[in-house]
């Protein structure tokens, strides 16, 4: 074969394929095997701020409904002097 004629010549195609089949072991053990413990997390925080949303929202609009029943409180008392 002529592959092999040359000294040293096959280290190319034998560290080539290594190299692919390392990459190929690590990309399914860390990618495609992997726990996803990150996208766990993530839900578990979602549905807290889904819990604390409504809350939240129930007091700001509060604090919007208040707020023109005060200015024109005040309107009127301007109006009243």
């Amino acid at each position: 074969m002529a592959l092999f004629d040359l000294p040293y010549q096959w280290i190319f195609p034998v560290v080539f394929i290594a190299m692919t089949a390392i990459i190929a072991v690590s990309f399914m053990k860390y990618v495609i095997l992997a726990d996803d413990k990150d996208d766990e997390e993530e839900e578990e925080t979602a549905v807290k701020r889904e819990e604390v949303a409504p809350n939240q929202a129930d007091e700001k609009n509060e604090a919007v409904d208040v707020a023109p029943i005060q200015a024109s409180e005040k309107s009127e008392e301007k109006d009243s002097k």
